[in-house]
C-alpha cells in the first residue's frame, strides 16, 4: 500500500478549509445582499436621503450640506433604474455590496487567501458595514477608503504606476464624497512621516503623481466654496460645532462599543494592540494598518468632546476599524478558531478550548465526569 504524503495531505486539508470558509462567507453575503435589495425598494426615504435626492435634481459642484458625490450617485441611479426608491438607493447599495471585495483586496497580499476571505466576512457581521445601502455618503466613503488603502499598500510595496494612479483616483473620489475623508489622508501622512519605509516614499515620483490626481477631487469642493463664500466649509466646520469642551464627549469609547458591538470592539482593540507590537518588531504591514487606524480613530477621539454631539453621528469613525479586520483572523486566541471553523461569527462567539496535544478534535463543552 502506498504511503501517504503528509505534506500533500496538509495542503489538501488547507484547501478544503479555505473552500469551506469561502462558501460560508459567500452564503452569508448572498443572503444579506438579497435581503437589502428587497428592503430598499420598500422602505420610505429618511430625511437626509430625501434631502440628497432633492439635491440630485439640480446637479452642482457642491452643496452646503454635502459634497457632489452622493447626489451624483442618486441621479445616476435614478437615470438607470427610474425615479423610484430602489433607483435612489441602487448605486449606494452596490457600493456597500462591494465593500467585502475591497477588504479582500486589501487583505490578500498581507495575510493570504483564507484569512482575507474571513476578513471580508467580518464586514457582514459589524452592523455599520453590514447595513450599508441607504442613500448616504457612508457607502461610497467606506468603499473609497478601503480601496485607497489597498492601492497605497501595493504602491509602497511594488511602486507601480498603476498602483499610484489608483491611489490618486480613490483619494479624488473620496474627497469629492465628504469632508470626512480628510482623516484618510491624515493616516497616510502619519505613516509617511513616522516610519523609515514611509519616509523613503517621499522620493518616489508616484507619490507626488497620486497627490496631483487626488487634488482633482478637491477642485469642485473649492469651486463651490469660493463661489458661495465658503458656505459649505463654514457650515460643516464652524456652524455645526461649538468648539468648546463638553464632558459628554468623553463617552466616545463607550458609544463606539455599541456601534461596533462590545465583543467585536474588544477584539479589534486587541488586534490594534497586537499590530503595534508586531510593528515594533519590523512588520511593515502591521505598521501601516496600526498607524493608519490609530490616526483615523484618534482624530475623532480628540475632536469628539469639542464637536456638536447632537448632530455628529457616532458611526462616523466606523471605517477606521475596517482595516483591523485584516489582522483579526490571525490574532490569537480567536484567530485559530476563526480559521478552523470557517466563519467570523464562530470565531467571535465561541469560547473553544485549545487544540489537544495529540489529535485533531476540539471540544467546546466539557462533559462532567459521572
Amino acid at each position: 500500500m502506498a504511503e501517504r504524503n503528509p505534506t500533500r495531505t496538509r495542503s489538501s486539508q488547507a484547501a478544503d478549509a479555505g473552500n469551506a470558509v469561502l462558501w460560508a462567507v459567500a452564503g452569508l453575503f448572498a443572503a444579506l445582499t438579497a435581503a437589502k435589495f428587497l428592503i430598499v425598494g420598500q422602505l420610505d426615504l429618511f430625511y437626509d436621503e430625501a434631502t440628497y435626492w432633492q439635491a440630485s435634481l439640480r446637479p452642482a459642484a457642491g452643496y452646503t450640506h454635502t459634497l457632489m458625490m452622493t447626489p451624483l450617485l442618486i441621479r445616476a441611479g435614478t437615470f438607470i433604474f427610474g425615479d423610484t426608491l430602489f433607483g435612489i438607493r441602487s448605486l449606494h447599495l452596490l457600493c456597500g455590496a462591494a465593500l467585502p471585495f475591497a477588504v479582500y483586496l486589501l487583505a490578500e497580499p498581507m495575510v493570504g487567501r483564507r484569512d482575507a476571505i474571513l476578513a471580508a466576512g467580518v464586514t457582514l457581521i459589524m452592523p455599520v458595514t453590514a447595513l450599508l445601502g441607504h442613500a448616504y455618503m457612508d457607502s461610497p466613503l467606506f468603499l473609497f477608503t478601503v480601496l485607497g488603502l489597498a492601492a497605497f499598500e501595493r504602491a509602497r510595496r511594488r511602486g507601480g504606476l498603476v498602483d499610484w494612479t489608483a491611489l490618486g483616483a480613490m483619494c479624488a473620489l473620496g474627497l469629492a464624497t465628504h469632508y470626512r475623508f480628510a482623516p484618510f489622508g491624515l493616516g497616510l501622512l502619519c505613516y509617511l512621516l513616522a516610519t523609515r519605509a514611509g519616509r523613503r516614499l517621499w522620493k518616489k515620483p508616484g507619490l507626488w503623481m497620486a497627490g496631483a490626481i487626488a487634488a482633482l477631487g478637491l477642485a469642485p469642493v473649492l469651486w463651490f466654496n469660493i463661489e458661495t463664500g465658503f458656505a459649505g466649509l463654514h457650515y460643516q466646520v464652524v456652524d455645526r460645532n461649538p468648539w468648546v469642551f463638553q464632558l459628554k464627549g468623553l463617552l466616545f469609547p463607550f458609544e463606539q462599543m455599541l456601534v461596533v458591538t462590545p465583543l467585536l470592539f474588544a477584539a479589534l482593540i486587541g488586534v490594534l494592540w497586537v499590530a503595534f507590537r508586531k510593528a515594533r518588531s519590523g512588520d511593515d504591514d502591521c505598521t501601516l494598518l496600526a498607524i493608519w487606524c490609530a490616526a483615523y480613530l484618534g482624530f475623532y477621539l480628540v475632536l469628539g468632546p469639542f464637536s456638536d454631539l447632537k448632530r455628529v453621528h457616532v458611526h462616523w469613525p466606523a471605517v477606521g476599524y475596517v482595516p483591523l479586520f485584516v489582522l483579526l483572523p490571525g490574532v490569537r486566541p480567536w484567530g485559530n478558531r476563526c480559521r478552523r471553523h470557517g466563519t467570523p461569527v464562530s470565531s467571535l462567539a465561541r469560547a473553544g478550548k485549545r487544540r489537544r496535544r495529540h489529535g485533531r478534535r476540539y471540544f467546546f463543552l466539557r462533559r462532567p465526569h459521572l
